[in-house]
This record gives structure tokens, C-alpha cells and sequence, in this order.
């Protein structure tokens, strides 16, 4: 084949390659927007009668709302955070708006902006099942942004100075257990749990969340050592900038006697730590957690006002039981078990129903379905629940349906029917066709030599 032609043929098929390519990418690039206006056609018709509803009344939330959730089923994330910002300014207080607030801040990548709405989910009432939602959203978001968070710190560890110590910041870690007796075994955590809870009522002091411990615990690799060690005290007091850091160990000796060994560093004052045991009966749990707290705020030099001392003397159980399984549920759901934590939480709540932390850690665990979601996952089973969206999706089926039966018959002229039935065809003269001729007969081989 002559060179030439060979050239001319690699650059007609050069030619045609790009024509196609651009044909490829001229429907690629058209397909989305073909994709988004037939999905969007089902909903026209709801579109218009909000649209004259906002008109009606600007101030109309549920109607703006009602359209941001329409974009958000046609995937047009940017028009359905624009309805749903303007929805919630309205009406924040609807759980059902906040909730697709937030979520749409989460489609369009507003992490931060999705996690402080999502945080609201405890101002909505329990029967209203996008305050769940929301906190599994809220759960999911903070754990991760939380991650991102320490790995960059621990990246950073090296720059670090302890100019970024907050010395009102208070972390309190696990107590490890360091008994015998395997039905103890939780009790390190719930003793730390309720020092937050009790620290977290003094105004001046912020005390970090436990998740946010537990994510720097399995960052270093400290988890199975609950940090007791003072020698970890600077590192984590520096990496989370906490001023002070609470840790210590517990064991339930005989006669159900506790004894708990209290290690209170203060990080800025180059790393000092103070010790303190003290022990009592193990049914006189909270009078010694209780002074735990009261000695660590003695150390801090902070006066308490009357409000706050007796919101501290507060006791949230005298039920040892129903406390020993909240225990149990607090390490279950700090391992990520949160099916298991879920249970035991609901068992706490079943043994004493006036334990309300137990109660909102219940609520919190009951999320955990959502937490572990998908966001993708999570709208599709919230689209399934929206009326109005099937409704248009019917009325749209039952309209081209009909559409289409009305056409069936559009190209057909009525007149007088002149067709005849079987029978009348007979009667009319006409015979039976002729029954058709036999097969040419071949002629053989031999007889066609001769």
C-alpha cells in the first residue's frame, strides 16, 4: 500500500477520531443538564403552585421549604440550599426545615455551618423523628471534622507552643480499673463522666467532650492505658489545649470498699501534677466523685456561687445498677459499639426511668443508624417519606397515561363500519383459497448426463 494513501488514511481516521470525541463530549456534557430537566419535569406543576404561594405570602417558610426539597430530589444542591437558608431565617424552629438546612450545607461541602445547625436537634421535640436525624448527622460530621482536626494537630505537634493553652479548659480522661472483679470493670469511665458532667456546670470552665479525648486516645495509641501516666499529661494538655488535665485509677476492693487514685495536671504551670487518693464505701459512689470534684476546684483557686454548688450535689442516680450498666453502655459506644451501648443505656433507663443522663445518652446512641449513614442514604430514605414528592411523581405517571390514551385514537376518521365477520364473508360467495401447488420435482445427476 503506497505511503500516501496509508498517511491520507491515518488522517481521515485522525479526523473522524475527533469528530467523534467531540460528538462524546458534546453529550456527555449535555446529558446531566437532559438528566436534570426530565427529573425536574415531574415536579413543574407543584413547582407553580408554590412559586404562587411564596407570591401570595413571602413569608410563607413551609412553601420555600417544600421547594428547596424539590431541588434536592433533582440533585440541584445549590438551588435547594438557597430555598432552605431563606426557609429556616423564617422558621427556625421547624425540625423538619433545620434538618434539610443542614443537610444541604453538608451537599454543598459548609461542614461547620452544617454541624451548628445540626447541634440544635435537643430544641426540637422527641416525637419528632428529624430530631434523630439530626443527631446522627451532628454525630457523624463532629466525629469526622474532630479527626481531621487532631491529625492535623498531631502533625503540627512540633510548632505547637503553649501559648494556645486554655487554662479554664479542662480534659478529663477514663479512670483505668485496676481491680480484680470483671462487673467493675466500666466503672473508670462513668467516675470520669460524671466529673465532666459536674466540672461542666462551673461557668468559668470549659470542659472538652469525650469524644473529642477518645479521637486524640486512638490518634497516640493511648486508649488501653486511659492516659493515667503523668508523663502523658503535657502531650495531650498541649495537644488539646488544656490547661488542666484529670486522670487517675480506681479499684473496688473487699467489702466493696472503692478506691480511687486521682492524678490533676496543670499544664501551663510547667506540667505539675497532684495526686489524691481517697476511698469510701462503693454505695457511696457520688459522695467521693463529689469530692473529687469539689478538691480539683479547690486546686483551680475557683469559688463557686450557691447556684453552682448545688447544681454539683445533684445526684442523677441512687440506683448502683442502673448506674453500673450506664458505665458499661459510656465504654461500648467510646469502642464504637454502638448497637451494644444502645441496650445497655436502655437497660439503665429501664432500671431507674428517672435517669435522665442515661436518658440522653439513649437518645444519642438511637442516632447511631444515621451517624453511620451515608448523607446520600440518609436523603433518600427522607425523600421516601416526603407526600408531596410521590404525589407529583403519580400525578405526573397518571397525566402522561392519560395523555397517551387520548392520543391512541387521534390519527383514526369515524364513519359507518363496512368490515364483514367471518360468517358474513362465507355467505357473500367467497371460496376458500386453492390449496397451494406441490414442490418442483429435481431431476437427478445421472438422468441429466443422459
Amino acid at each position: 500500500m503506497p505511503k500516501n494513501r496509508i498517511r491520507n488514511l491515518i488522517s481521515k481516521n485522525q479526523h473522524i477520531c475527533g469528530l467523534l470525541l467531540a460528538v462524546v463530549l458534546v453529550f456527555s456534557a449535555c446529558a446531566p443538564r437532559v438528566q436534570y430537566q426530565e427529573g425536574l419535569s415531574q415536579f413543574r406543576p407543584k413547582i407553580r403552585t408554590l412559586q404562587k404561594k411564596i407570591l401570595a405570602n413571602p413569608q410563607d417558610a413551609q412553601a420555600i421549604a417544600d421547594l428547596g426539597v424539590i431541588y434536592f430530589a433533582v440533585e440541584d444542591y445549590r438551588r435547594a440550599e438557597g430555598y432552605l437558608r431563606n426557609a429556616f431565617e423564617k422558621q427556625p424552629d421547624d425540625p423538619r426545615i433545620a434538618f434539610y438546612t443542614g443537610l444541604a450545607y453538608e451537599f454543598r461541602g459548609k461542614d461547620e455551618i452544617a454541624i451548628a445547625i445540626h447541634s440544635r436537634y435537643r430544641n426540637y421535640p422527641e416525637s419528632s423523628p428529624f430530631r434523630k436525624m439530626m443527631a446522627g448527622r451532628y454525630q457523624r460530621l463532629f466525629l469526622s471534622k474532630l479527626r481531621r482536626d487532631i491529625d492535623s494537630l498531631v502533625v503540627l505537634e512540633k510548632e505547637l507552643s503553649k501559648d494556645r493553652i486554655v487554662r479554664s479548659a479542662v480534659a478529663v480522661f477514663p479512670f483505668k480499673y485496676a481491680g480484680i472483679d470483671t462487673q467493675y470493670a466500666h466503672l473508670g469511665y462513668g467516675l470520669s463522666e460524671m466529673i465532666s458532667i459536674d466540672l461542666a456546670k462551673v461557668s468559668v470552665l470549659r470542659v472538652l467532650e469525650r469524644v473529642r479525648l477518645q479521637a486524640l486516645s486512638e490518634e497516640l495509641e493511648f486508649a488501653q492505658t486511659s492516659l493515667v501516666e503523668q508523663a502523658t499529661a503535657p502531650r495531650t494538655g498541649l495537644l488539646l489545649g488544656a490547661g488542666k488535665v484529670i486522670s487517675g485509677a480506681l479499684d473496688v476492693r473487699e467489702q466493696k470498699e472503692l478506691h480511687v487514685d486521682v492524678i490533676a495536671s496543670d499544664v501551663r504551670q510547667d506540667y505539675a501534677a497532684r495526686t489524691a487518693s481517697k476511698s469510701d464505701a462503693l454505695n457511696q459512689f457520688y459522695r467521693l466523685e463529689k469530692s473529687i470534684v469539689f478538691g480539683i476546684l479547690d486546686q483551680m483557686g475557683i469559688e463557686l456561687t450557691q447556684e453552682e454548688q448545688e447544681e454539683i450535689l445533684r445526684v442523677p442516680t441512687r440506683n448502683l445498677q442502673a448506674f453500673l450498666m450506664f458505665c458499661r453502655g459510656l465504654q461500648q459506644e467510646s469502642n464504637g459499639l454502638y448497637i451494644a451501648a444502645f441496650r445497655s443505656f436502655q437497660q439503665a433507663t429501664q432500671i431507674d426511668p428517672a435517669f435522665q443522663t442515661a436518658a440522653e445518652k439513649l437518645e444519642i446512641t438511637n442516632a447511631a443508624s444515621e451517624m453511620r449513614s451515608r448523607r446520600e442514604d440518609v436523603l433518600a430514605a427522607t425523600m421516601r417519606r416526603e407526600r408531596f414528592l410521590r404525589a407529583s411523581k403519580e400525578a405526573l405517571v397518571e397525566a402522561r397515561l392519560r395523555h397517551l390514551g387520548e392520543n391512541i385514537g387521534a390519527a383514526i376518521l369515524l364513519g359507518i363500519d363496512k368490515r364483514k365477520t367471518v360468517e358474513e364473508a362465507s355467505s357473500a360467495g367467497l371460496e376458500d383459497l386453492p390449496e397451494p401447488p406441490p414442490p418442483p420435482v429435481r431431476e437427478s445427476v445421472t438422468s441429466g448426463r443422459k
